[in-house]
């Protein structure tokens, strides 16, 4: 991984607006404005590096290096063979044809446990299924 100086001042400007709002006053919008561009650009810099990722899994060539002219270097690895790639799993087009089935079944059935039952109990429903998921 490569040197990015841009990259480790968002990381301490989104801790230093985390320590420092705990701290002293800082004006909302001041804070606000430089967490969200902080978090912006790590998190663009961290999809660009997965993107990177999914195409290698895919089975493209990584981009060549250049050299101080911006000619591709010449690699000795070339004639060995490729390692083996880890597979990601992906989302497909039938994933995403089943997402409106999904959410409206749950939609539904959300609407029928506040329908039969009174509001606390589907609360304490939903709270045992999330800790339960969250333990699992």
């Amino acid at each position: 991984m490569s040197y990015n100086p841009l990259l480790l001042l968002s990381y301490a400007g989104i801790a230093g607006l985390w320590v420092g709002a705990q701290v002293i006053d800082i004006p909302y919008v001041v804070n606000l404005m430089l967490l969200v561009t902080s978090i912006l650009y790590a998190a663009c810099h961290w999809s660009l590096t997965l993107r990177e990722e999914q195409a290698l899994a895919r089975g493209e060539s990584p981009p060549k290096e250049k050299d101080e002219n911006g000619n591709d270097k010449e690699s000795d690895d070339d004639d060995e063979e490729e390692e083996e790639r880890p597979q990601y799993e992906t989302l497909t087009s039938k994933d995403a044809m089943q997402f409106p089935l999904l959410g409206s079944a749950s939609l539904f059935g959300l609407y029928c446990a506040f329908k039969f039952f009174d509001k606390e109990t589907v609360n304490l429903i939903i709270s045992v299924y999330f800790s339960l998921v969250g333990v699992a």
